[in-house]
Formats: C-alpha cells, sequence, structure tokens
C-alpha cells in the first residue's frame, strides 16, 4: 500500500478550502441578496443574487467530494481534476489571445501555471503509485 504524496494531500487540502470559502461566500451572497446596495452595485436582482449564491453552494459542495475522492485515492476524482484544469487551461488561452494585455494576460499565465502544477502534483510518479494502489 503506497502512502499518499505530499502534493496530493496539498491539492486535495487546498481544495477543501475552496470548497469552504465558497460555501460561505454562497451563503453570505443568498443572505445580502436583497440588500438594494449590493443590487445596485452589482448590477444583478435580488433573485440573480439568490441564485448566485446557490450556484456558488453547489460548486462547492462539488469540489468539496471532488476533494475528498482525491485524498482516499480515487482515479475518477483524479479524472474530474485533471478535466477541470484541462478547461481552464483552454479558457485561459482564449483570454489570453483575445485580450492581450494587463490583467487578462497575468490571469491566464496564472491559469496555466497553476493547472501545470496541478497535473504535476497529480500525475507524477508517486502519485501515480498511489491512485494505482487504490481500486
Amino acid at each position: 500500500m503506497s502512502n499518499r504524496p505530499g502534493s496530493v494531500t496539498f491539492i486535495g487540502v487546498l481544495m477543501m478550502i475552496q470548497a469552504a470559502f465558497s460555501l460561505a461566500a454562497g451563503i453570505v451572497v443568498i443572505f445580502i441578496a436583497d440588500n438594494k446596495e449590493i443590487e445596485e452595485a452589482t448590477g444583478l436582482s435580488k433573485d440573480a443574487l439568490t441564485a448566485s449564491g446557490w450556484v456558488t453552494i453547489v460548486t462547492a459542495v462539488v469540489v468539496g467530494l471532488v476533494a475528498g475522492l482525491i485524498l482516499s485515492g480515487s482515479r475518477v476524482g483524479r479524472a474530474l481534476v485533471a478535466v477541470a484544469e484541462g478547461l481552464a487551461v483552454i479558457g485561459a488561452a482564449y483570454v489570453m489571445f483575445t485580450h492581450h494585455d494587463g490583467a487578462f494576460l497575468f490571469h491566464g499565465l496564472l491559469t496555466v501555471l497553476w493547472a501545470t502544477f496541478v497535473l504535476w502534483a497529480l500525475f507524477n510518479e508517486r502519485a501515480d503509485a498511489f491512485f494505482e494502489n487504490k481500486a
């Protein structure tokens, strides 16, 4: 039985933290959705803000579940993260090529670097051994 590599643990823990913050953000958005100042500042109606809060909560739950899968050695969880990171790179490349200035370029480059790190963390030799030993 192979021990979970630190790189896999790092990714899983970061995903759990992301899920917790997203869950909190979604709840806050739902509770402040009827605030007129928030509606004016965002340009969104109460219903749109509430829907946004619920989408954020659902996303947080999915991220938390996938993080649990990663930490337990699930190949399905690893594949889901790989697909998500691939889509993030495609989106970042599109933004970098269509808006090649300032923050768009910087954000795109950071997204590509982060995705590269995540994929390395989940698909290096030690990670492969860990996920292979989990059925």
